[in-house]
């Protein structure tokens, strides 16, 4: 039996994170999800991931606009990390400034997409997040 891959979501809006999981499945990603509403509690789960392989995640979704840390700082973290350095990151938002995209991509973002304003945009989002996991080269643990 294969390894189920572990994606991060910090992600404060739960109907957000409830339309993200029927993206995945309607695109047949079978994969475990941990959820974090705010972004201080992100950033403990990565550094606990960074001394745990079994907790490392293989891809994160991170919204910009989270309690206690934004997710700039979030994404900062990560791409800090010796770990996570080059782990898949989409960065998502209700935001469609270009400034956002812009530092999104300046922090290192794979990806930043624009919360999609209807439920066949959303569901779209499945097929973006199984491109990103086919190219996780690196298996869990590693």
């Amino acid at each position: 039996m294969s390894q189920r891959d572990l994606i991060f979501i910090a992600e404060d809006n739960p109907a957000d994170v409830d339309l993200l999981k029927m993206a995945l499945s309607k695109h047949g990603v079978h994969c475990d999800l941990t959820v974090f509403t705010d972004g201080s509690a992100a950033l403990e789960a990565i550094g606990r991931a960074e001394l745990k392989p079994d907790l490392r995640p293989d891809l994160f979704v991170i919204d910009l606009n989270l309690p206690k840390v934004d997710g700039i700082s979030v994404l900062r973290r990560i791409r800090e990390s010796l770990v996570f350095n080059h782990a898949p990151i989409m960065v998502w938002t209700t935001s469609d400034h270009p400034r956002d995209q812009l530092r999104s991509m300046e922090f290192g973002a794979d990806t930043h997409v624009t919360k999609p304003g209807t439920l066949m945009g959303f569901l779209g989002l499945g097929d973006v997040i199984k491109g990103m996991l086919k190219k996780v080269a690196v298996p869990h643990g590693a």
